[in-house]
């Protein structure tokens, strides 16, 4: 989701892969990683509307306050890095496809998007995350997509596990 996913971009954070089950690739500034999971589309949408539950299951001691306006999240996030604390507050809002979410404040961040994208197929769930990410620093959002790929498959990774685990069906 939006939350912690902003937070990863940012810090640049590095990752473990997981036995090639995420595909990642960075198109124009936006960092795109996707997988399949057997679990059913409700239990995603239940885990992805939910900014602190993410930042939980992801583990990394990131905090967020989350309140409900007109049908979407609106998140106070405060993340760890190895700078400085980051804090910004965000916007995610369901759409047919999944979630969209956008940047509301931050001194840190110029501009976010982030966008999960679910569907089935073939019996299993698809789930995509996109994001881009423009630093107030003066880096460019390819450079920050480059260096965030392993933190965002991580971040798609460990959403995935958590979907096959409580569904069952986690190998």
């Amino acid at each position: 989701m939006l939350v912690r996913a902003a937070v990863i971009a940012v810090l640049l954070l590095s990752a473990s892969a997981h036995a090639g089950e995420v595909t990642v690739h960075t198109d124009d500034g936006h960092v795109i990683a996707s997988t399949r999971v057997v679990a059913p589309m409700a239990a995603a949408r239940a885990l992805l509307s939910s900014p602190e539950r993410i930042a939980r299951v992801d583990g990394r001691g990131t905090q967020v306050s989350s309140r409900t306006e007109d049908g979407c999240v609106v998140s106070d996030v405060v993340a760890r890095s190895g700078f400085k604390e980051i804090e910004y507050t965000s916007r995610s809002c369901p759409v047919a496809e999944g979630f969209r979410g956008t940047l509301v404040a931050s001194e840190q961040l110029r501009e976010l998007e982030a966008r999960w994208t679910l569907a089935e197929a073939d019996g299993q769930l698809v789930i995509e995350y996109d994001l881009y990410v423009v630093p107030r620093l003066r880096i460019s959002p390819k450079i920050v997509a480059t260096l965030s790929r392993g933190a965002v498959r991580r971040l798609v990774e460990t959403i995935g596990e958590e979907l096959e685990r409580e569904a069952g069906t986690a190998p």
